[in-house]
Parts: structure tokens; sequence; C-alpha cells
């Protein structure tokens, strides 16, 4: 679903959907009127214009809900890419202060890693790779097999394994966040309330066809626009709201940076 989301440029996915949506209500219209004379649907006017707008208030409220939500688990993502790649450097970097064994052997696990982790575990669609827990393991081995052979050595030691314990406790963060989102459930209720309102339209007859395509068109282009930020929110490592898994390969070449 994503790839056929995706695989053009937002503004002419959304315009391709209105236009669809559009097109569908409007020969719906066409056949509705044939059935129902628009005179008799303007009698209504009143009635439909309420209800529309109850429906309107309670699915604006839903739609902003799951919206502010989906943002959420967004922005916390990429927080937590930040503090996993800032907390790999910091292990890294502070090993080459012990000795030359410890000191490489971590750099080139942390490194590692790093690198897995870009490779092979940034997607939304996996939780945890094979390739990325070897390497996570890795690093565990050789911090806690370092050498402390006088006090600086020490003092970094300390610093490293409570950087290992962060480093822990962020990777189970970050995956259990991943797997976080909308459920189907949701989904249905947001696509078919989106149907709803659209479809409720044919219940107005304005005299000119014109305005009431107009019309159509603006409510459909509004629901599709959400629903695709919320969907581009939900995948977050494609698609135009990307976060680019860059931060652990840079991570891992400025701890094998010399």
């Amino acid at each position: 679903m994503q790839f056929i989301l995706f695989a053009l440029p937002w503004p002419i996915t959304i315009l391709i959907i209105t236009i669809v949506v559009t097109a569908v209500l409007v020969y719906c219209r066409k056949v509705y009127h044939k059935r129902l004379k628009p005179e008799n649907i303007r009698r209504s006017h009143d009635v439909s214009a309420a209800v529309y707008a109850i429906l309107g208030v309670l699915y604006g409220i839903v739609l902003g809900l799951i919206t502010i939500q989906s943002q959420e688990r967004w922005i916390d993502l990429r927080d937590i890419r930040e503090k996993e790649a800032s907390a790999i450097v910091s292990i890294g970097q502070i090993s080459k202060t012990l000795s030359e064994a410890s000191s490489k052997s971590i750099s080139h696990a942390t490194a590692k890693y790093a690198l897995e982790v870009a490779r092979t575990e940034w997607d939304d669609d996996r939780t945890m790779s094979p390739e990325a827990s070897k390497a996570f393991q890795g690093v565990m081995n050789s911090v806690f097999n370092m050498e402390s052979t006088v006090d600086r050595d020490l003092l970094a030691s300390q610093t490293i394994l409570q950087l290992m314990s962060n480093l822990m406790e962020i990777r189970v963060e970050r995956l259990n966040l991943i797997q976080e989102h909308v459920g189907t459930l949701l989904w249905v209720i947001l696509v078919f309330g989106g149907l709803v309102m659209t479809f409720f339209l044919l219940l107005f007859a304005p005299e000119d066809n014109r305005t009431h395509t107009t019309m159509i068109g603006i409510v459909a282009c509004i629901v599709s626009s959400v629903l695709f930020l919320i969907f581009a929110y939900e995948h977050a490592t494609d698609g135009p709201l990307q976060i680019s898994g860059e931060a652990y390969t840079r991570a891992a070449m400025m701890i094998m940076d010399k």
C-alpha cells in the first residue's frame, strides 16, 4: 500500500485521489438525481445541513486526535534515533581512552551495530533484525570484557557501562515504538467516516452543478490530505515525512574516524 501511495510526489497523489473521488461522486449524483428530483432534495436542505454539521464535528475530532497521536509517535521516533546514535558515538569515543585492545574491540563493535541498524533494522515494517541483534550482543560483550588498568580507565569504564545501560533502554524503547501503529479498526473508522462525509454531499442539490462539484472536490481534498498525512506519519522511515537512518551511519563514521 505504501509503495503505491509514495510512488509519486505527495501533491500528485492527493490530487489523483481527489479527482477519482470527485468523479465517482459526480457520477453518483447524476444517478441519484435521476431517481429523486433536485427540487425534492432541496426541501430537506435544512435538516441535511444540520446533520452534516454534527457529523463533520464528530469526524473532525476523531481525525484530529488520530493525527496528533501519529505525529507524537513520529516525533518520539525521531528523538529516539538521535538519542541512540548519540549513545553509540559516546561509547565509541570514550572507549578510545582505554587500552588499545579494549578500544579497538568496542569501537569496532559499536560501529558495526550502528551500520547494522541503518542497514537492516531502520524500517517500520521490521521489529528486530537478527543482524542488528547479533551486532548489539557484540557491543555488550566488548563492553563487559573491557580492561581497566589505571584510575583513568576505571572512570571511563564506569561511564561506558552507564551509557551501555542507557543504550539498551533506548533500543528497547525504539523497537516497541516501531510496533505501535494506528490499528485496523481505527483505519476502517477513518476511511468510512471520510466516505460518509463526501457521499453525504449527495443530499444537497444546489442549482449550479459546478458549485456542487467544487464542494465535493474541496471536501474530498481535505479528507484525503489528512488521511495521507496520518499514513505518512505512520510510515516514518519512508515517504514524504521520512526519518532517515543516516544518523546511525554518521555515528559509525565518527567512531571509526581517527
